[in-house]
């Protein structure tokens, strides 16, 4: 039981760190690392692993903001569905967990199977937000 593919980042995620300034004052808050980059077949409850260039702020909603959404194509799949688990904030390593499935059909699995997911990283006064107040650009 693999994901058939596992989480492209989106180029202006990955630029984010080259950009300066923030809405904090250290500046230059952004991704420098998805550890699990370049990587297929995965299971289905292994975590994924961000690291940022500084500590990431807690009290945030995390769904909204680092969003792990299933872009799958393929008929009868749950388009756009977003990906079930939970996040642990640890200095600048984010790390999300899936739900472990309880159904004998692993249905209700926080990644589902042969799933084709994205990550998409909000910036902007909205966007994540590291503990110093900086936003990904």
């Amino acid at each position: 039981m693999y994901l058939r593919r596992i989480i492209a980042l989106c180029a202006a995620a990955i630029l984010s760190v080259s950009c300066s300034g923030g809405s904090g004052s250290g500046g230059g808050f952004g991704l420098i690392e998805f550890l699990e980059s370049g990587q297929n077949n995965i299971p289905r409850n292994r975590q994924v692993r961000f690291r940022f260039s500084e500590p990431v702020a807690t009290g945030q909603d995390m769904f909204t903001r680092l969003k792990i959404q299933n872009v799958s194509a393929d008929p009868g799949d749950s388009n756009f569905a977003r990906a079930q688990g939970f996040y642990l904030l640890n200095g600048e390593l984010v790390v999300f967990t899936p739900r472990l499935p309880n159904k004998p059909d692993r249905s209700d699995a926080g990644f589902k199977e042969d799933g084709n997911y994205h990550v998409f990283l909000s910036g902007g006064p909205d966007g994540l937000q590291s503990s110093s107040g900086s936003t990904i650009p």
